[in-house]
C-alpha cells in the first residue's frame, strides 16, 4: 500500500482552515499554533487511553500534531475552570501566548474554534466520551457559541 502524503497534507490543511474559519478567517499561521496549543492542552486531561480513540478518528497531521512532543502520563490533569485552561493554553503556547491568546475571550473562540473542526471530524460517540470528563464550563465549548 502506497502512502499518499499530498492526501494526507491535504486533510491537514483543511482542518486547519477551518479552525482559520471558525475564528473569523484568521492568520492560518496563528489558527495552526491555536489549533496545536488546544490539542495539547486537551490530551492533558484526557486519559490516554481516550486520547488514543479521538486520534484514531483524526486525519494523520494532527494526529502528528497531537502527539508532537508528548510525555504520557499515568492519570490526566484536573482541570478545574475555563481560567484554569486557558492559563495552560496560554503555558503552553508559549513566546506566542500573547499573540495567539490576549484575553480569555480569545482563549474560548480557540477552543471553540479547535472543538467545532474535532466535532465535525470525530464520531459523535468519542465527542460524548470526551464531553463525559470536562468540567461543566469546557463542556459547553463543544455546543454552539453560548458562552459570551
Amino acid at each position: 500500500m502506497a502512502l499518499n502524503f499530498e492526501k494526507h497534507a491535504a486533510k491537514g490543511n483543511k482542518f486547519v482552515k477551518d479552525v482559520a474559519e471558525y475564528l473569523g478567517d484568521v492568520n492560518r499561521d496563528k489558527a495552526g499554533r491555536q489549533l496545536k496549543a488546544v490539542l495539547h492542552a486537551l490530551r492533558d486531561i484526557l486519559t490516554v487511553e481516550e486520547s488514543l480513540h479521538l486520534i484514531a478518528q483524526l486525519p494523520l497531521v494532527i494526529k502528528g500534531i497531537y502527539v508532537d512532543a508528548w510525555k504520557v502520563s499515568g492519570s490526566p490533569r484536573r482541570i478545574r475552570s475555563i481560567d484554569h485552561f486557558c492559563d495552560d493554553l496560554k503555558h503552553i503556547a508559549g513566546l506566542t501566548a500573547e499573540e495567539d491568546f490576549p484575553t480569555n475571550e480569545d482563549c474560548l473562540d480557540a477552543v471553540h474554534a479547535v472543538f467545532s473542526v474535532i466535532k465535525e471530524t470525530v464520531s459523535p460517540g468519542e465527542i460524548e466520551d470526551i464531553r463525559a470528563i470536562m468540567p461543566k464550563e469546557l463542556k459547553e465549548l463543544w455546543d454552539e457559541k453560548v458562552y459570551h
